[in-house]
């Protein structure tokens, strides 16, 4: 049961349309790679991630293609690197450890809301994070993964699986 209110929330949270910004001088637009061969090397562009902050927390909007259809996990990375053994753990500052979702407090904050690919593989979607503060994030990367995302350590992280796209937050 609280795993269907967890999707409710998440789908609350989740839209296709832009938010308001607090100051749109701070939105930041990044490009986002495929990544190939279990997330070791970079491939063609994929499309691009526009990052603003909120009066609900940070937004993130997504314009990406050629992922298979469905849900994909979608995470902040430590450090600022597109290749999977140089992006680190999720995003941690407090320490935890724990992988609680986007709405806990009490986990990492790099958990984001999951996103959606459709039938053609493409994703079109605007996520609000309201953990993740705009001017923290900045020196990291985000991942999109290859399966959906539990928001739980079993199995581990998620059960997101291999890490298929790429972007690095400058």
């Amino acid at each position: 049961m609280k795993i269907l209110a967890l999707f409710a929330v998440l789908a609350m949270i989740s839209c296709t349309e832009k938010v308001a910004t607090k100051d749109a001088s701070q939105m930041m637009q990044i490009e986002i790679v495929h990544l190939t061969e279990g997330g070791e090397a970079v491939g063609e562009k994929a499309g691009e991630i526009t990052i603003t902050p909120t009066e609900n927390g940070t937004s993130f909007y997504v314009k990406a293609s050629g992922i298979t259809p469905g849900e994909h996990g979608f995470h902040i990375h430590e450090f600022p690197a597109l290749i999977m053994s140089e992006s680190g753990p999720h995003w941690d500052p407090a320490g935890t450890k724990m992988h609680k979702g986007p709405l806990n407090t009490n986990g990492h904050r790099g958990d984001l809301p999951f996103l959606t690919a459709d039938a053609n593989g493409v994703i079109d979607q605007t996520v609000i994070a309201p953990n993740v503060v705009y001017a923290e994030i900045t020196n990291k990367s985000l991942m999109i993964h290859d399966g959906g995302d539990n928001y739980t350590d079993v199995p581990p992280n998620g059960g997101g699986g291999s890490r298929m796209m790429a972007a690095i937050i400058e």
